[in-house]
């Protein structure tokens, strides 16, 4: 099996991903902390 994901594996991923959480977040609408923390700046390495 190669070791690289296959573009079949990675779109079947991606869609059952989007299938799972698209619903979900068109749902539920996003939360002002979960907002904040992603739209923190990440620290940088160095």
């Amino acid at each position: 099996m190669p070791r690289r994901p296959s573009l079949f594996a990675q779109s079947l991923n991606l869609a059952l991903f989007g299938a799972v959480l698209g619903p979900e977040a068109r749902r539920a609408p996003p939360r002002p902390g979960r907002r904040r923390f992603r739209r923190a700046p990440k620290p940088d390495r160095t």
